[in-house]
């Protein structure tokens, strides 16, 4: 038994471990030619994007929240309960308010928070 199991394991081997996937060679070899060789390359594409970031993306793909609670119920069996927070629709966004003026014309300074978090530096 011992025999014809290495006799045909090394058959096996020699039929199908040692043959070159010369089909999938070729899909790898067209698929890198494409992203190199198209109207902007992938390598110049990933560097605009970390350059540029997300910022002129769509809004179809931008990140964001989940509004998904179904996690959150549970099984049918066992279910659980939702914060009624959850289940409020979106806030809308707060339109941005000029802050008031002083008698000498300067801006009078917002207190901490009034205007969200500090805006990073861009990096170049």
């Amino acid at each position: 038994m011992s025999y014809f199991d290495n006799i045909a394991s090394a058959e096996e081997l020699r039929k199908v471990g040692q043959t070159v996937p010369e089909a999938l060679i070729s899909l790898r070899a067209d698929e890198d030619q494409r992203l190199k060789g198209g109207a902007m390359p992938i390598d110049k594409a990933m560097q605009g994007l970390v350059a540029r970031g997300r910022m002129a993306a769509s809004p179809d793909i931008m990140p964001s929240a989940s509004r998904d609670f179904a996690p959150m119920q549970g099984w049918s069996k066992m279910p659980g309960e939702v914060p009624s927070a959850m289940l409020a629709p979106p806030p809308e966004p707060a339109e941005p308010t000029a802050a008031p003026k002083t008698d000498a014309g300067a801006p009078a300074i917002a207190p901490p928070g009034a205007h969200g978090a500090p805006k990073k530096p861009n990096k170049k």
